[in-house]
């Protein structure tokens, strides 16, 4: 609950910075933006803040009445209820992505546009499908995921209001990810989405249900596609690359102890693979076409084909060892080691003049690649053996 309290304060002060008059470059308010166009009483900033406190302070009480109070019975099954929740975050997630492709593609047009309305549609039948299986089973775990998704919800309607002040971020700039409001939506639908996950695992490893497993799936590809989305400004290969070839050491550190962990709780079930298939199918949403007028990155990102052979080569091969005679720091510097080497290898054969990285610069990303995958795979085994995760 404080958590909550907290993250609501933070979005209600990024307000208070619009006091001093930083507005989108058109001069242009989150409220000409609606219909009617001419309402006032939101130009102020201190109204803005007070508007988001009240609107906090009412989502607290709300999720509290809701945890607390009988709700009716609705016929449906756990299973049933789990696949719901499954199927939801996967559309969901995968409404993000379309949205990307959206505003690169086509430009911002309006606020409830397409990718808009099936992200909002599906955060609240994930809502309460989450909401009923907590009622029906009494776990925290799920809880906590209606938190997180009540921040995520509330972070939306903060990111009206800092696109109002500050405008749009531009794809050059890493904000379009890390913006405080799309930040904290990220990170905290990533959190419940790794809690649940966690549960679920356990839950699969007693009864080996095979509907279960699907459920894990989606939700564990899905999570994964969000940990992309985080770490996307540093990607070497990416519009940001903020590190240069560094920032492989960053993202592959993240992802690799990802999959080693799923990789040790659900050995030779083909868990690693699917998940990262699932990611590659959202990065398919990448558009390689722009909008009129919109500022195009100096370093496009890579074909599909280069992420496939990359990615997959890296995982398959977890899926099928036998873990007793491979540590996780053996797993994580070759599942590094190859990723790197392949991407490094035939970035060369895309034909785009943006991919500048010189043979030396090759070398160092295949380097920073093996040191990202063999430090998550140091810090799953201290984790590990420390019992920290389950």
């Amino acid at each position: 609950m404080k958590f909550l309290f907290y993250v609501l304060l933070f979005g209600s002060l990024i307000s208070l910075v619009g006091a001093y008059e930083i507005n989108s470059p058109n001069n242009e308010t989150i409220f000409s933006w609606l219909e009617p166009p001419d309402i006032i009483l939101f130009q102020s900033p201190l109204l803005s803040i007070s508007f988001l406190l009240i609107l906090g302070i009412l989502t607290i009480f709300i999720l509290r009445f809701l945890l607390r109070v009988k709700l009716p019975k609705i016929g449906l099954s756990d299973r049933v209820l789990r696949s719901l929740f499954a199927i939801s975050i996967f559309i969901f997630i995968a409404a993000w992505y379309w949205d990307g492709w959206w505003h690169v593609a086509l430009g911002r047009d309006r606020f409830f546009s397409p990718p808009h309305v099936s992200i909002y549609i599906n955060l609240f039948i994930l809502f309460f499908s989450t909401l009923f299986l907590y009622k029906g089973s009494n776990n925290r775990i799920y809880a906590v995921a209606l938190f997180t998704q009540s921040i995520s919800l509330f972070c939306g309607i903060v990111d009206i209001f800092w696109h109002g002040y500050f405008g749009v971020e531009k794809l050059i700039s890493p904000l379009i990810v890390w913006s405080p409001p799309h930040m904290a939506s990220f990170a905290s639908i990533f959190i419940g989405m790794v809690f649940i996950l966690q549960d679920w695992i356990k839950q699969y490893s007693k009864n080996k249900d095979q509907l279960q497993f699907f459920q894990i799936v989606l939700l564990s590809g899905s999570a994964f596609s969000v940990l992309g989305i985080l770490t996307s400004p540093l990607q070497p290969l990416g519009w940001h690359h903020i590190l240069g070839v560094w920032g492989i050491v960053i993202t592959t550190f993240f992802a690799a102890f990802y999959l080693i962990y799923l990789a040790y709780k659900m050995p030779q079930t083909g868990i690693v693979t699917l998940t990262m298939l699932i990611l590659i199918v959202f990065i398919t949403f990448e558009s390689h076409t722009f909008a009129p007028g919109l500022s195009l990155p100096p370093h496009a990102t890579p074909p599909f084909w280069l992420h496939f052979h990359a990615t997959i080569l890296a995982v398959v091969w977890l899926d099928f060892i036998n873990l007793r005679k491979y540590r996780p720091v053996l797993m994580g510097t070759i599942s590094g080691f190859l990723l790197a080497l392949v991407y490094a290898i035939f970035w060369r054969f895309v034909q785009n003049e943006t991919f500048s990285y010189s043979f030396n610069e090759s070398i160092l990303f295949v380097i920073a690649g093996t040191i990202g995958g063999s430090c998550a795979g140091l810090l799953y085994n201290y984790i590990n053996k420390r019992k920290i995760i389950e």
